[in-house]
């Protein structure tokens, strides 16, 4: 099952439509992936701020609330793929509190392509982030969100645990095992 904020549901209530977005977090922080480069203010993720003195310590800023460390913002998702759903059963649960909607699995193909910016130019994302830092086994959330909400105001409609992947030419398939 997911949970629907409030804040989300009133603004999927006029009808808006929502920014998807993949997120894979590491031992080495979070990397944001869309089909479109994930901005600050679609995805409600504010980096921290460094203590490099482009901020004034007068209150205005707070270092670190709500921020979180992004690596790289890229576009690229090709297709978000399918979500596999079904019912669950917890060990010694009557057969009348099955859990509906629990994701099982979702398959997620990327774009394996020359970055422009972003996470390292020139080089391809997904080759560099396996020789660097291991996907595998790392957490992936897919959220839809509006512009201006926060992560939590968002809504995450999957989480999960990455299984495997599957390089080929110039794309990435993900498989995303729930949680």
């Amino acid at each position: 099952m997911y949970d629907r904020p409030l804040e989300y549901a009133a603004l999927a209530d006029l009808g808006q439509a929502p920014q998807v977005f993949l997120r894979i977090t590491t031992q080495a922080g979070h990397r944001l992936y869309g089909k479109q480069t994930p901005t600050e203010s679609q995805t409600g993720f504010v980096e921290t701020l460094l203590a490099d003195g482009s901020w004034k310590a007068d209150g205005s800023q707070r270092a670190g609330g709500d921020s979180v460390p992004i690596l790289c913002r890229l576009r690229g998702v090709s297709s978000f793929g399918s979500l596999s759903e079904g019912l669950s059963q917890q060990p010694g649960m009557p057969i009348s509190m099955l859990q509906g909607g629990r994701v099982v699995e979702a398959l997620i193909t990327l774009a394996n392509m020359p970055d422009t910016g972003g996470c390292g130019p020139g080089t391809l994302p997904w080759s560099r982030l396996a020789g660097v830092d291991s996907p595998v086994e790392a957490v992936a959330e897919l959220s839809m969100t509006f512009p201006g909400l926060t992560p939590r105001q968002s809504m995450r409609r999957f989480s999960g645990r990455i299984k495997r992947i599957e390089f080929s030419r110039n794309t990435v398939t993900v498989r995303i095992l729930g949680a």
